[in-house]
């Protein structure tokens, strides 16, 4: 599961939940972020199957734009 969310508080709480029923969390704190973080994933078995996004995320930016970025660059499998 790739995370994205920018409040630490919620962030722990949700990947904690995520690794309690057996998921391999990544985070991110911007979509900046997550895109970094999906280039060393991309074509390995722990590239995510699912991509969890906060609604509102700093700089003007939200979830679903988040979301229409890292599928452009993960592709239109990446569940969200």
């Amino acid at each position: 599961v790739l995370l994205l969310e920018d409040d630490p508080l919620v962030l722990m709480a949700t990947r904690m939940l995520l690794e309690d029923i057996g998921c391999t969390v990544t985070e991110a704190r911007t979509v900046e972020e997550a895109e970094q973080a999906l280039i060393p994933l991309q074509g390995t078995t722990a590239e995510p199957a699912l991509l969890l996004a906060d609604y509102r995320l700093p700089g003007g930016t939200n979830g679903l734009d988040g979301v229409l970025r890292l599928r452009r660059r993960a592709g239109p499998h990446l569940a969200a």
